[in-house]
């Protein structure tokens, strides 16, 4: 199952009809679906992406084989162009760091994006939405990370303009064909091994345990060390600390072991 979450129906129309979706639910989510893909309308800003993507992954219980998409437009930098598509690398928000799946074959450029709770109309180094960091930390509850990916479709250099519906459309229908290739590549991932080897889960098992982490700092170094092999092909050397009894030791080897991974 390809799982979508989409904040606007008038982002999420192309594809409904390009995928051949029908409307399956209406109320509290339009949610439209076939055999291979369900697909969520999650309205904008963080609490309604929060909500929208747990109740269709609690609706609709993914495996280990499933995979989830949010696709929507974005503020961008003017290096962007308008209506580019973007795979996004790392997501942060005010309090996080997230490295979605980078491991799928694409067309798109790259770059990071920063969520906000509000429409950002001042100039920014990076992409800007309202929803991703939200759909990544409740997706998680659900799915691993190398489950989940982001693409967003450059609607403005940070205007307060607001884009009309035709606008929209002609933005995301140009990027359908390669949407689809994504989403089919997802499939053929899925049959592969797992990104981590498992000598590598038990040695970030130990650290956790050494250092004390909290379930937080765990989830951000099971993202960093995704980040890691997918940007070196190869695995990180980890050495397993001694137990640091001062909480700012632990913190300070965290940190530090973080940043050796980016």
């Amino acid at each position: 199952m390809i799982y979508l979450v989409i904040a606007l129906l008038a982002e999420a129309k192309p594809i409904i009809a390009h995928l051949n979706l029908t409307k399956s639910s209406d109320k509290p989510f339009k949610i439209y679906s076939s055999p291979d893909y369900k697909l969520i309308i999650s309205g904008m800003g963080t609490q309604n992406a929060s909500i929208a993507t747990a109740h269709l992954l609690t609706l609709s219980p993914p495996t280990k084989n499933d995979f989830l998409f949010n696709i929507g437009i974005c503020g961008a930098p003017d290096s962007f162009d308008i209506g580019e598509a973007i795979m996004i690398n790392k997501i942060s928000s005010s309090k996080r760091h997230f490295y979605p799946d980078m491991s799928l074959r694409h067309k798109f450029k790259e770059a990071s994006i920063l969520t906000v709770e509000t429409p950002q109309e001042d100039k920014c180094d990076r992409c800007v939405d309202m929803e991703s960091s939200a759909i990544f930390s409740t997706a998680l509850y659900f799915l691993k990370t190398g489950q989940l990916s982001f693409i967003k479709v450059v609607s403005d250099h940070f205007s307060s303009k607001i884009p009309t519906k035709e606008d929209i459309n002609s933005w995301i229908s140009p990027h359908l064909e390669n949407f689809e290739i994504l989403f089919k590549n997802a499939d053929k991932l899925r049959e592969k091994r797992p990104l981590i080897s498992t000598e590598l889960k038990e040695k970030s098992l130990k650290i956790v345990e050494k250092l004390r982490l909290s379930h937080s700092q765990k989830l951000q170094l099971d993202d960093a060390l995704i980040y890691y092999v997918l940007c070196n092909n190869s695995e990180p050397i980890l050495d397993i600390p001694n137990r640091q009894e001062n909480k700012l030791q632990r913190n300070n080897y965290f940190e530090d072991l973080i940043s050796s991974l980016k």
